[in-house]
């Protein structure tokens, strides 16, 4: 009884404020609650509840006055809140109309420029534009043969007009691979025999190189085996929070005895070779290089998805030729073949350095890691059951020493998909392309120079840079 005369009174006072129902809300809750503190006043003075009520809304000014005086006190506010709830209701939808289109502009013109096969009418534009200043020659080290539909095609028209140059001819065999994957990995299909003849080829070019060396000896290995977890074999890695985590070793089921043989014999004598390259990053600095520096912002983009179109498909590869050598490893252990398991696993960390040594980008670096933690994982297996106790304790402290290395690099906090919605919302995933688009929309014909446009013009390489690394694993 008492809080309804409370909120009758309210509601009488706050009458005219009907026009902004958030504003009648905010005063009505300040009215309400000076009147439930004043009773309260009261009933500790030793009223009761009705008479502490009542007392309260008699020492109230008269209801009309006050309620007059709300109006007057308030008019002001109801007006400027009246133009800005005309003013969202205005420009909000066409905003958000706005954002939603320059993010799916923003996906379309990203994901088309870090293809092969499509690139914007505008993008098209702008690099037509630094195309005519360029030589027939540089087009041509830059496209390859335009008359050809397939990007392998074109890059293998560059490497046979430049015969002796090992950087294209390393190109043409990435773009070989990437367009092939599972193929050449088949020894019966023509993609197999053609790409161990290419590799042959490139040996000729680079002798010294342990590029061909290592791919050939992986399809090879791989072509001739089947790799199985040998579960009853483990050893130890430490993450970089401190926690010691359980990793099985690898064994080889060899099906085809001298194509096998025959992979080993590559991957030693690659290891015997004074370097590795595969030359990824040569090439796109030498076209990099051809092409004019950039005046506008999307030709900088363009530089940009040069960058991020690089293929590394060659990793995957490595990475199979190092759990088929621990594998074929595990398999000369259990065959009680010592003389011949002691000598591979002294070789085993040999890729690792020559592939690290060179590496350019944290995915090789990653994947190099991971190569040599398993190899010293194998390593340290095989020694202690070999008997070797003293080696398999090296070992042992060598994969120590280099996980405390790595794990240090790798300290840092780290988000997931998860946390990143809770902190930063929708906005966390959809905001970097709505203002990617957008700058992209501003600056395709304007000028980079001065502080804005170099602004603009770093954001979009940040933004460029980390769309291809989220998505494309680069």
């Amino acid at each position: 009884m008492s809080a309804s005369k409370i909120d009758g009174c309210v509601r009488e006072l706050t009458g005219r404020l009907w026009a902004d129902r958030e504003l009648q809300l905010d005063v009505a809750n300040e009215l309400r609650t000076h009147l439930e503190e004043a009773a309260e006043e009261y009933r500790a003075s030793g009223m009761s509840e009705e008479e502490s009520v009542e007392t309260a809304l008699k020492h109230f000014a008269p209801s009309k006055t006050l309620a007059n005086e709300i109006w007057l006190a308030n008019r002001s506010r109801m007006q400027v809140r009246a133009v800005v709830k005309w003013l969202l209701r205005v420009t909000l939808v066409p905003a958000a109309l706005a954002f939603t289109v320059f993010h799916f502009y923003g996906v379309s013109i990203y994901g088309r420029m870090l293809s092969t096969k499509s690139v914007p009418p505008t993008v098209r534009w702008a690099t037509g534009r630094q195309e005519r200043m360029l030589t027939d020659d540089e087009r041509f080290i830059l496209y390859g043969d335009k008359s050809l539909p397939d990007n392998v095609d074109r890059q293998e028209s560059i490497a046979k007009k430049y015969p002796d140059n090992p950087v294209y001819f390393a190109n043409y065999i990435i773009a070989y691979m990437a367009a092939n994957k599972k193929r050449v990995e088949d020894k019966t299909s023509p993609e197999f025999t053609a790409l161990i003849a290419n590799l042959d080829e490139g040996e000729r070019l680079e002798p010294d190189n342990a590029f061909y060396s290592y791919l050939k000896a992986s399809l090879l290995m791989k072509g001739s085996s089947i790799l199985e977890d040998a579960r009853e074999y483990t050893y130890e890695v430490v993450n970089r929070d401190g926690i010691p985590k359980e990793q099985h070793c690898y064994r080889v089921l060899i099906n085809d005895r001298e194509m096998f043989e025959s992979g080993i014999k590559e991957y030693l004598k690659g290891n015997g070779k004074p370097f590795y390259t595969s030359h990824a990053f040569d090439v796109i600095e030498e076209r990099l290089g051809i092409l004019p520096p950039p005046s506008t912002l999307i030709e900088q983009v363009y530089r940009v998805s040069i960058m991020a179109g690089d293929l590394l498909p060659h990793l995957a590869i490595q990475r199979d030729m190092s759990r088929m050598v621990c594998g074929y490893a595990t398999l000369l252990a259990d065959e009680g073949r010592s003389k011949e398991a002691l000598p591979l696993l002294e070789t085993m960390s040999e890729p690792a350095r020559k592939i690290g040594s060179v590496s350019r980008t944290l995915i090789e670096v990653l994947v190099v890691r991971a190569c040599q933690s398993m190899s010293l994982g194998h390593v340290q297996n095989i020694y202690g059951r070999l008997g070797m106790a003293e080696e398999a304790k090296a070992a042992r402290q060598e994969a120590e020493e280099e996980n405390v290395f790595f794990n240090s690099l790798f300290g840092y906090k780290t988000y997931s998909q998860e946390e990143m919605k809770k902190y930063a919302g929708a906005l966390a995933g959809w905001g970097c392309s709505f203002w990617c688009s957008f700058l992209y929309w501003l600056s395709v014909e304007r000028s980079t120079r001065g502080p804005c446009g170099r602004a603009g013009r770093t954001v979009m390489d940040q933004c460029c840079t980390s769309w291809a690394g989220r998505h494309l694993g680069r």
